[in-house]
């Protein structure tokens, strides 16, 4: 008897072990994608509130409150006194940097979408010459209870997709010649389920507002740069001409602002570029987890993930030029070059715009 149970207890041994982690069954896709929202929402925040005190910081350094003032006939006011930090230049760059947000990300989410599909040289997918592409999308769509977006093809062998669309029922799914040749059916439909799942929790409009609002960032972080040496100078000068009408306290205060702007101008950038990619990392691990819930094979998802790993070995060289402006659109990042040994590499972290696909594939296993 003993010896049967030692048998059994081999046998057990030789079995695939349960995955510890977060199953399909027991995975709440509402709660997932209102703290996803959540999310995307304080990024956002996050962003514009560092924008407008880039704003601010330029706007100081431009037109210190001291030269308005002395334009004025006024007085800056003496020590103790900070309501001066409010007037000047300073509360109309952060005006103008906010409202410049604003009106970006409007015209972003009214044609962000169009501009996104024709950098990447997308056309209308045939009926005819792509008809099982257009099967699998609506199987994905009737699954997912969204009207059938528009579907486009990418004619480049670089095997990859994108989701574009502002709202779910207006949403377009483009698709590379090289990922319909090298996919079978079942990885081509995990992948259109993955970029369905991009349109149902609304991924693509929060990231055509993020991508607006650090590439104006990057921009002002450019100009600050310039402006705080600018700033530094201009206050010593004044502080060398004696000028007494706003006390020593008002030029100190300008090459203590002057300081700070560079140090924001170096490190604003990275900050809006490390909120950028988490918020896109997020978003691949739940779209993965949505494309499981839809086609209900998981191993398919799997299959599509390595067989795109495998091939940025062959293609991140020759990758078009489309594919670094999409380059947190696409399912997996195109300019991931091959790992050692053949093994997949784990991308930096921080400054990745994808997770690690060897992390996408250990959540999916764990999902199963």
């Amino acid at each position: 008897m003993a010896m049967n149970d030692v048998a059994a207890a081999e046998q057990a041994d030789d079995l695939p072990q349960p995955v510890e982690g977060p199953r399909i069954d027991r995975t709440d896709f509402a709660s997932a994608i209102r703290a996803n929202r959540r999310r995307s929402l304080m990024i956002c925040a996050g962003l514009t509130l560092l924008g407008v005190v880039l704003g601010y910081l330029v706007g100081f350094v431009i037109l210190p409150p001291e030269d308005v003032a002395a334009a004025g006939g006024a007085q800056v006011g003496g020590p103790g006194d900070y309501a001066w930090l409010l007037t000047g230049g300073g509360a109309v760059g952060a005006a103008a940097m906010a409202a410049a947000g604003g009106l970006w990300s409007v015209l972003a989410l009214t044609r962000g979408d169009r501009m996104a599909l024709s950098i990447a040289g997308a056309r209308d997918a045939d009926p005819v010459a792509h008809r099982r592409l257009h099967n699998v999308v609506e199987e994905m769509a009737l699954a997912a209870g969204l009207p059938k977006p528009r579907v486009m093809v990418i004619d480049t062998d670089m095997p990859n997709a994108f989701a574009a669309g502002l709202r779910p029922e207006r949403g377009t799914i483009a698709v590379t010649r090289g990922l319909m040749e090298r996919l079978s059916r079942d990885q081509l439909q995990a992948v259109v389920a993955h970029e369905m799942g991009h349109l149902a929790n609304g991924d693509s409009r929060y990231m055509v507002v993020v991508s607006v609002v650090v590439g104006l960032i990057v921009i002002v972080a450019s100009i600050a740069r310039n402006m705080a040496r600018f700033g530094a100078l201009s206050g010593g000068s004044r502080r060398g001409r004696g000028g007494d009408r706003g006390g020593g306290g008002g030029n100190a205060a300008l090459v203590v602002i002057a300081l700070v702007l560079m140090l924001v101008a170096f490190l604003a950038p990275l900050a809006a570029q490390m909120m950028k990619f988490a918020l896109s990392r997020q978003r691949e691990y739940l779209a993965d987890a949505t494309a499981v819930k839809l086609t209900r094979n998981p191993q398919a998802m799997i299959g599509a993930l390595d067989q795109l790993d495998r091939a940025a070995a062959e293609t991140s060289r020759a990758a078009p030029v489309s594919a670094r402006a999409l380059e947190a659109l696409w399912i997996v990042n195109p300019l991931d070059g091959p790992g050692e040994s053949g093994r997949r590499r784990r991308p930096a972290g921080l400054f990745s715009t994808h997770p690690a696909i060897e992390d996408r594939i250990d959540r999916i296993r764990a999902m199963a």
